[in-house]
C-alpha cells in the first residue's frame, strides 16, 4: 500500500451471498471497515432489505464514508430520528498525504 492511495468501492456489497441473508449486511460493513475502505457509493443491492436496514448497518458498523450525490432522501419530518440522510454524503474530500482529493458519489438509479 502507498501513502498516496484511496480505496473506493462502487457499491453492491450486499448482494446474494448467504452471509448477507443471515446477517443483513453487518458482516460486509464490519469487514470493509476493518479492511480499511475509505469510501463507497451506495449500490442498488444495498437496498435489498430496505432503506431502514441499510441505515442501521451503516450507522452501527461502517467506519468508511458512504456517498450518493444523486439521491434525495425524502424522510418523514422528525428531527429526532436519524436516517440515511444523516449517514450518506454527496461527496467527500480526502487529504492523501498532502494532496486534496474530492470524490463525488454517483449512485445508480
Amino acid at each position: 500500500s502507498s501513502n498516496r492511495s484511496l480505496w473506493l468501492d462502487s457499491g453492491d456489497c450486499f448482494q446474494g451471498a448467504p452471509v448477507f441473508n443471515m446477517f443483513k449486511g453487518e458482516a460486509e460493513m464490519r469487514g470493509l471497515s476493518v479492511a480499511g475502505l475509505d469510501a463507497a457509493v451506495i449500490g442498488n443491492h444495498e437496498f435489498d432489505l430496505g432503506a431502514t436496514n441499510l441505515f442501521e448497518q451503516i450507522d452501527n458498523w461502517s467506519s468508511f464514508r458512504l456517498l450518493a450525490a444523486n439521491y434525495v432522501f425524502d424522510d418523514p419530518p422528525n428531527p429526532d430520528v436519524r436516517t440515511l440522510k444523516d449517514v450518506v454524503q454527496p461527496y467527500a474530500v480526502f487529504d492523501v498525504d498532502g494532496l486534496k482529493v474530492g470524490v463525488i458519489g454517483m449512485a445508480n438509479w
